[in-house]
């Protein structure tokens, strides 16, 4: 492996490589396998996507991971499917109409989210998806795809309601 060399890659950039990657694992591999890959992030393991090979010759080791913290009903590969879906969606009209992403950062920069959610109406209540990234380890990305409280969404005299 090449040595780490820091790069500065703009945020357009990387959700557009987060999308295709996630778009391969989860729509361009077989039923079965995207499924594994799904199972093994529901028993909250990080699963490998690929080595992408950067400008400079350097590489970046690629994982996602789930955080299903805040996930309000149960989810099926199906379910999770048609998620990702939404928010490939989301992005590719979001830079259609060439908005600006919103995005939510840490401190250092180095973790960040992109506030373009997915919603999936359960059972009994809905639930939102959206995508984060974190470059904190060097040569490595981790894509993380959190559910996030879906009142955050809803009108203030509504989410105080829903309560």
């Amino acid at each position: 492996m090449s040595l780490y060399r820091s790069q500065n890659i703009s945020q357009e950039k990387l959700l557009v490589m987060a999308a295709n990657l996630l778009h391969k694992a989860f729509f361009d591999s077989s039923r079965l396998l995207a499924k594994r890959r799904y199972q093994s992030l529901e028993n909250g393991a990080a699963v490998f996507l690929a080595t992408v090979k950067m400008e400079d010759g350097s590489e970046l080791q690629v994982n996602v991971n789930l955080d299903s913290t805040e996930l309000r009903d149960k989810l099926n590969f199906s379910a999770f499917r048609q998620l990702i879906g939404q928010l490939l969606a989301a992005y590719a009209q979001t830079f259609k109409d060439k908005q600006p992403l919103p995005i939510f950062s840490s401190a250092d920069n180095r973790r960040w989210s992109y506030l373009i959610p997915a919603l999936h109406q359960g059972a009994e209540r809905s639930n939102v998806l959206i995508l984060g990234l974190d470059v904190r380890k060097p040569a490595a990305m981790t894509l993380e795809l959190m559910f996030i409280d879906p009142t955050q969404f809803q009108p203030r005299a509504e989410a105080e309601t829903a309560v």
